[in-house]
């Protein structure tokens, strides 16, 4: 096994990174140790074809100071940016918070699904960071389980979770979606979460994340996206023309309320959804006090493999001229709320 060649490399004379925690589409984290103030750190390094790009390494620091910004008990705290010299060459790196526990992914891939009240309370969680993002002008557009992380694993027989569910990623998609249509006339999504205004037209807001926060719910308490395909523009397409399923039609004893929350947070019109996370953050803290704790304590029966198997929708760069057509054509029956 080839070993990463930045293991033992020294970023600015003052991280020296120690271990490979995770590698995505845009990215690779690794753990590393800050000696000015003897504490150790996350550092995500941006890959190579990306750092090639000036228009994404101008969008990604600008991205990065904006999340600097923030502060919540429910966002990843960034410490610290900048542009290292490596012997891959230069990379642009953001220092953040070491988180403890794993990502939402790695637990749902642990357990199929989740009782209802845990999703209600990470999606809380999430909803509590995304205010504060969202009151400070700050758009996410990337929300899915990998970039929620979690300061220790999940206890699904636990009555009082006592894990803290973090938002992380801030603009990454954003940064690298600028730079990428750019050059490809395309958009940077992943797929299985994007809001059907972005799949139409490009068009982000708050209220496309809340959508991304509703069929990130979904998926919490189904253990499967709500759309599947066998490849991303069916997904898609799905998005645009297909109406959310309801979670009771495979759970009996489903409440009606949170079939009601999902749908208002993924209707197809942005208006029809809560303007920004705050206001979807009353919806649902509305939602979890109607509910008893009975009802809170239940689950959909999913076994971790067949969640494996499902898709989770990952980051896809999707053609501007094939997805335009999808959202010219008429939604189906229902399709819009």
């Amino acid at each position: 096994m080839k070993l990463d060649p930045l293991l033992g490399e020294v970023i600015d004379d003052r991280y020296v990174i120690s271990a490979r925690i995770a590698r995505g589409g845009m990215a690779t984290v690794y753990q590393a140790s800050d000696r000015r103030l003897e504490r150790k750190v996350a550092i995500k390094v941006i890959h190579a074809h990306l750092a090639e790009q000036p228009d994404f390494v101008r969008r990604f620091i600008s991205e990065a100071r904006a999340a600097a910004g923030l502060s919540s008990q429910h966002v990843v705290a960034v410490h610290d940016q900048g542009v290292a010299t490596l012997p891959t060459g230069d990379r642009p790196y953001l220092v953040m918070e070491l988180m403890s526990g794993p990502d939402l992914r790695s637990e749902l891939n642990t357990y199929g699904s989740l009782p209802l009240g845990i999703s209600l309370e990470l999606t809380r969680q999430v909803l509590e960071g995304l205010a504060v993002a969202h009151d400070a002008g700050i758009i996410h557009r990337d929300i899915k389980p990998e970039n929620v992380l979690l300061t220790e694993p999940l206890e699904t027989t636990a009555l009082e979770p006592r894990f803290q569910a973090k938002l992380t990623d801030f603009g990454l998609a954003r940064a690298a979606t600028d730079a990428t249509s750019t050059h490809t006339n395309s958009m940077l999504g992943t797929v299985g979460y994007v809001a059907p205004e972005f799949i139409s037209d490009g068009t982000t807001s708050k209220t496309a994340d809340i959508y991304s926060v509703g069929v990130m719910l979904y998926e919490l308490i189904a253990g499967q996206l709500p759309f599947r395909g066998e490849t991303a523009m069916n997904v898609a397409f799905k998005h645009v023309n297909e109406t959310m399923p309801r979670l009771s039609d495979q759970a009996d004893w489903m409440p009606a309320t949170v079939d009601s929350l999902i749908a208002l947070f993924t209707a197809k019109s942005p208006s029809k959804r809560p303007v920004n996370a705050r206001a979807a953050l009353d919806a649902l803290t509305d939602v979890i006090a109607s509910l008893p704790q009975e009802t809170l304590i239940r689950r959909i029966p999913v076994f971790p493999s067949e969640s494996a198997r499902v898709p989770s929708g990952g980051t896809s760069v999707l053609p501007a001229d094939a997805v335009a057509p999808v959202a010219s054509k008429a939604p189906a029956p229902g399709g819009s709320r």
